[in-house]
């Protein structure tokens, strides 16, 4: 069942593992790029004036150097990426979200494409999913207490959040012969 629950994950590790090593380096350094613009978007933009925004910008990306690397090597670099810093960078993006909902902005068109990828792929590792499902339950549980409305979204995504261990274990029952 473990096994099965990161199935996303390693796939995706089989790809790159079998990929020319520059496509890895080049989506990984993505992931970095993703991790410091969710930190800045986050904690940092609404915070931040005209005069401290490229210093914000340039806190965020050094907070990426902060990351446990070690991990990394451990696991071997492709697995280790994929499923400590890829999952790290979905996290951080399927909050966006949140963030956007208390400061009243509206999503984009193309963010409603992209959180719901970004959740079901956090959401196959176990920590992710359960900082996640934490969130979600805090927010539900805050807005009922406060009386304030939540965007539908954030019910959606929850939903994509707690249904993401059972699509695993539906996908071993239906297996063809």
């Amino acid at each position: 069942m473990w096994l099965e629950f990161r199935r996303v994950l390693f796939r995706s590790a089989a790809i790159f593992t079998y990929l020319p090593s520059v496509l890895w380096k080049l989506a990984d350094s993505l992931m970095y790029l993703l991790i410091a613009y969710c930190i800045y978007t986050l904690f940092l933009k609404n915070n931040s004036s005209k005069d401290s925004e490229d210093r914000d910008k340039m806190l965020a990306c050094i907070a990426t150097i902060f990351l446990p690397l070690g991990l990394i090597v451990s696991a071997g670099y492709v697995a280790g990426s994929v499923n400590y810093i890829w999952t790290s960078a979905m996290l951080l993006t399927s909050i966006i979200p949140f963030q956007k909902h208390f400061t009243n902005q509206k999503l984009k068109k193309w963010e409603y494409f992209v959180y719901p990828l970004a959740t079901i792929y956090a959401c196959n590792q176990e920590q992710s999913l359960s900082l996640l499902l934490t969130f979600h339950v805090l927010l539900i549980c805050y807005s009922f207490l406060r009386k304030i409305k939540l965007n539908k979204y954030i019910y959606i995504q929850f939903l994509l959040s707690v249904s993401s261990p059972l699509f695993p274990t539906v996908s071993i029952c239906f297996k063809p012969p």
